[in-house]
C-alpha cells in the first residue's frame, strides 16, 4: 500500500459522476493538439491536477487515510499503545489507514513539565506494526503501509535550529516571551 500520483495526458480522462475514473491513453504522454511547448507544459500540468484528484478506488470503496504520529515514545506499551489500538486503529480500520510514525529516539528524559522523567524503551514504537495488522478488517484488500522515523536529540536540534531559535527569542508587544508557558511556573526557559 502506498499512495501513487499518476500524470495522464488530457485526453486520458473520463468523468463519471462526482468521482473521475482514468482510462489508458492511445499514445501515452502525447497531448492531442500541441502547439508549442508552453500549451504542451500546461496540458501536462493540468492532466497532472487531473490524475491526482481522481480516485484510484470505485466509488464504492472508503476513502484511505494516513494517520501521523510524532514525539516521545514514553509508557509506550503500557500507555500509549492500548490507547491508539482503541481510539484510533479500531475507528478507522474501515478506512484502510497507512500509518508514519517519527519519533524522538531517546533512552533518558529528565524531569520537567511532562513529568518525572526516567528510561524511555523507544524500541517499544515498533509495536505498533503487528497491532495495526491484528486490526485490519478480515475484507481488507491491502495492508496498511507503517513506517517509522526516528531523530536522536542533536539531529533534531541541528535540523530544527533556525526554528527553535526564533520559537525561543521572539516577543509580544508587552517584551515578555511569546511562546513560554507562563501559567507553568516550574518550567524553566531553555538556554542552550
Amino acid at each position: 500500500g502506498g499512495t501513487r500520483s499518476v500524470a495522464l495526458p488530457v485526453s486520458a480522462r473520463e468523468e463519471s459522476g462526482p468521482f473521475p475514473r482514468l482510462r489508458p491513453s492511445s499514445s501515452p504522454g502525447a497531448v492531442s493538439g500541441k502547439i508549442n511547448d508552453h500549451e504542451h507544459d500546461t496540458a501536462e500540468k493540468d492532466a497532472t491536477i487531473t490524475a491526482l484528484h481522481a480516485s484510484p478506488e470505485p466509488p464504492s470503496s472508503p476513502p484511505r487515510c494516513a494517520i501521523n504520529f510524532f514525539g516521545l515514545p514514553r509508557a509506550f506499551e503500557s500507555l500509549v499503545l492500548p490507547s491508539i489500538i482503541e481510539n484510533v486503529i479500531r475507528p478507522n480500520a474501515v478506512y484502510q489507514c497507512d500509518y508514519f510514525v517519527h519519533y524522538h529516539n531517546l533512552t533518558q528524559e529528565k524531569s520537567g513539565r511532562s513529568g518525572q522523567g526516567g528510561t524511555i524503551n523507544p524500541e517499544e514504537i515498533f509495536q505498533l506494526k503487528p497491532a495495526v495488522l491484528r486490526g485490519m478488517l478480515p475484507a481488507q484488500r491491502m495492508q496498511p503501509q507503517v513506517s517509522f522515523t526516528a531523530t536522536n536529540e542533536t539531529d533534531f536540534l541541528n535540523l530544527y535550529a533556525t526554528l527553535l531559535e526564533k520559537i525561543h527569542t521572539i516577543k509580544d508587544n508587552d517584551g515578555r516571551y511569546l511562546y513560554f508557558p507562563w501559567k507553568a511556573h516550574t518550567y524553566e526557559r531553555f538556554t542552550t
